[in-house]
């Protein structure tokens, strides 16, 4: 269940939202000294699972799908 708390500093900026927009202004912001926090609201990834796309071209599900055919 979700609980407010005061913090106990101020911050400069909040932002909304950890994905790609988010964590890249998050990384600009902070490399100029601004106090940042970020809230997201969705479920934590787990890289081992939810991160398809980093997979090497030979582990892929799809791999050789529609290549092919007979040799001459």
């Amino acid at each position: 269940m979700p609980q407010v708390v005061r913090s106990p500093k101020p911050y400069d900026v909040c932002i909304i939202g950890s994905g790609a927009g988010g964590g890249t202004a998050a990384k600009i912001l902070t490399e100029g000294g601004l106090n940042v926090v970020m809230l997201e609201a969705g479920p934590p990834l787990n890289p081992e699972k939810d991160y398809k796309e980093h997979l090497w071209p030979y582990d892929l599900p799809h791999r050789g799908i529609g290549v092919g055919g007979k040799l001459r």
